[in-house]
C-alpha cells in the first residue's frame, strides 16, 4: 500500500516512502530505507502506532536518524479504503533535553507560609498585572525525556502521568468555546479523573486556554461562540500565554488548598468561573466540608493540547515530586478582587528530577497532582496548621504531595514549528 503524509510536515527527508502491514498487534512499517516494529491500536478507520524498534538499513546507522522524525509527530494516509490514517511515536531512543527554567533567587524569603511579601494582582479575565517581591533567576537544567519511562510515572509516586486518550469514537470540542468547555469538556475531565485514581467524587471547577498568538490579540473564550476578541473585561475568560518566566511553580499551597475547598461550598463569586452556570450555588454542599477535608482529597489538573498539530515549542516541564523538599519552597500570592490564592514558588537545588513529554498530541493528556491531603511531607503539617486531629496510623500516606511545573522554550524545537495551544482544567477529587 502506498502511502503519503498528512501530518505537520516534521519529516525533513525529501521522498519519504511507505509501506505498510496490519496484524492484530504488530504492524511491519518501511519508510525507506528503515523497517520499524510497532504496537498498534485498530480503531475504525485509523490505525494508532507506537514505535517499538527500529531496525537500521545498511544505508545508514540508526543514530543518523533526524530528530523529527525520531521524536514524534509522523503521519501518513492511505488512499485506499477510504482513507486510513497512520501516526507514530517513536519511543527508542530519548531526546532529553537542556533548557531554562525560571527559578526564584536565594533572595526570595523561603516559607510554608504566606510572608505577604511575594505576589501577583489578577483581573476579572485571569490576566496578571503587577507583581511584587519576586526575583525570577533563569537557570538551565537537564530535563528527561518522559516517553522512554511513561509507564512508570504515577500521580500517587511522582506527582503526574501521561494518559493514552485516544479511545474510540474520541471527538474533541472547539476547546476555545467558553460553552463547550464549561458544559462538555469539565465533565469529561471529572470522569477521567474519577478513573484514573479510583476517586469516589471528582468536581472540575476552573481552566486556563494557553495560546501566545491569540493572547497578543487580547482574545477571549466567548460564551455560545469561538474564541474572539472581546469589547469588555467582562466577556469571556481570557486566553492566556505559555507560563515560561512565570516561573516554577504548585498551584495550591498547604494553606491556600484548604481554603480553595472551603471557597468551593460558598456562593460562587465575580472570580469564579463557574459563576453563571451555577446561578450562585456552591460547588460543594457547605454541610459536608468539615467531612470531606478529615477525609482524602485531591487536587489534579488535566493538561491537554488541543491543536492538531504535536506540541513542539513551550512544552511543558514537570518535577519528579520526590525530588523536592519543602525547604526549597515560597509562598506566591495571587490577590485576586474578591479572595487571595496562593501558589508554590521555588528556589533551585540539584536534586530537582525534571521531565517531559516531547509531540505531545490531542489524543494525550497529563493528569498534575497540585495538592494531596494524605502527601508524606505534609502529613501532619497540613493537621497541626489547621487544627485538626492527627490522621491514624491506617490512613493512606503517598509519596507525591505535588509536582512542581513550568513551561520552557526547548532549544531543540524548529524554529518554525507552530506555537503551543493547551488548555488546563483545575478538579478536585475526593476519596470517601
Amino acid at each position: 500500500m502506498n502511502v503519503t503524509f498528512c501530518g505537520s510536515g516534521v519529516w525533513r527527508s525529501k521522498e519519504p516512502s511507505f509501506s505498510f502491514s496490519v496484524t492484530q498487534t504488530t504492524t511491519h512499517i518501511s519508510i525507506f530505507p528503515r523497517v520499524f516494529r510497532v504496537r498498534t491500536l485498530k480503531l475504525p478507520g485509523a490505525i494508532q502506532a507506537t514505535i517499538l524498534s527500529a531496525e537500521p538499513s545498511s544505508r545508514n546507522s540508526r543514530a543518523s536518524l533526524k530528530r523529527e522524525w525520531m521524536a514524534a509527530g509522523l503521519a501518513a494516509r492511505a488512499a485506499a479504503g477510504g482513507g486510513v490514517c497512520l501516526a507514530l511515536r517513536y519511543r527508542g531512543r530519548s531526546v532529553s533535553t537542556t533548557a531554562h527554567l525560571y527559578y526564584q533567587s536565594a533572595h526570595v524569603p523561603r516559607s510554608l507560609t504566606s510572608s505577604g511579601l511575594v505576589g501577583t494582582y489578577r483581573d476579572l479575565a485571569g490576566s496578571d498585572s503587577e507583581f511584587f517581591g519576586v526575583e525570577p533567576l533563569p537557570t538551565l537544567v537537564h530535563i528527561q525525556d518522559g516517553r522512554e519511562a511513561a509507564e512508570i510515572f504515577s500521580l500517587d509516586t511522582h506527582g503526574f502521568e501521561l494518559i493514552d486518550d485516544s479511545r474510540e469514537g474520541r471527538a474533541h470540542i472547539d476547546y476555545y468555546s467558553a460553552t463547550q468547555v464549561l458544559h462538555s469538556y469539565y465533565s469529561e475531565c471529572e470522569r477521567l479523573v474519577s478513573g484514573h485514581t479510583g476517586a469516589s467524587r471528582v468536581i472540575a471547577f476552573d481552566h486556563n486556554v494557553r495560546a501566545r498568538a491569540r493572547k497578543a490579540l487580547s482574545e477571549r473564550m466567548a460564551w455560545g461562540s469561538t474564541c474572539r476578541a472581546a469589547t469588555s473585561t467582562d466577556e469571556g475568560f481570557a486566553v492566556q500565554e505559555p507560563l515560561i518566566t512565570y516561573g516554577v511553580h504548585n498551584d495550591y499551597t498547604l494553606m491556600s488548598s484548604v481554603r480553595r475547598i472551603r471557597q468551593l461550598a460558598a456562593p460562587a463569586t465575580k472570580n469564579d468561573t463557574l459563576r453563571a452556570h451555577l446561578g450562585g450555588r456552591p460547588n460543594l454542599m457547605p454541610e459536608n466540608i468539615d467531612r470531606l477535608l478529615k477525609g482524602r482529597w485531591a487536587f489534579v489538573n488535566v493538561w491537554r493540547n488541543i491543536s492538531t498539530t504535536p506540541v513542539i515549542r513551550s512544552p511543558l516541564g514537570l518535577v519528579d515530586a520526590r525530588s523536592v523538599a519543602p525547604e526549597d519552597l515560597i509562598v506566591f500570592e495571587i490577590r485576586y478582587a474578591d479572595r487571595v490564592g496562593e501558589n508554590y514558588f521555588a528556589t533551585h537545588q540539584p536534586q530537582h528530577a525534571w521531565w517531559y513529554f516531547p509531540n505531545l498530541t490531542r489524543d494525550e493528556c497529563l493528569l498534575i497532582k497540585c495538592w494531596d491531603s494524605r502527601g508524606k511531607d505534609f502529613v501532619g503539617r497540613m493537621e497541626t496548621m489547621h487544627g485538626w486531629e492527627q490522621p491514624d496510623a491506617a490512613s493512606i500516606v503517598v509519596p507525591a504531595t505535588f509536582s512542581l511545573h513550568s513551561g520552557f522554550e526547548d532549544p531543540l524545537a524548529r524554529a518554525d514549528a507552530p506555537e503551543r495551544e493547551s488548555i488546563e482544567v483545575r478538579t478536585v477529587a475526593f476519596f470517601d
